[in-house]
């Protein structure tokens, strides 16, 4: 995402579902959408092309490791929310 303009607010977790988020996981910045399941949180991307971009879970236990920026509402201009 280096050099992308991205428009957000800030956020919780909790209160973003299902908006897309920017946040920092794994020393790596990205926006995606997190969907809680019965014991992880499926995180995904809007994009076409799973392979660049692909989901993920995640376990609540490691959601301390996630850094939530905030909720994303743009990239370049376009509309995300």
């Amino acid at each position: 995402m280096a050099g992308e303009k991205v428009r957000w607010k800030i956020t919780r977790l909790q209160d973003a579902r299902p908006d897309p988020l920017y946040f920092e996981f794994d020393g790596r910045v990205s926006i995606k959408r997190f969907n809680e399941t019965l014991d992880s949180w499926l995180v995904s991307s809007d994009h076409e092309s799973k392979d660049l971009y692909p989901d993920f879970t995640i376990s609540v236990y490691m959601l301390d490791e996630i850094k939530i920026i905030g909720q994303a509402v743009s990239v370049f201009e376009r509309n995300l929310v």
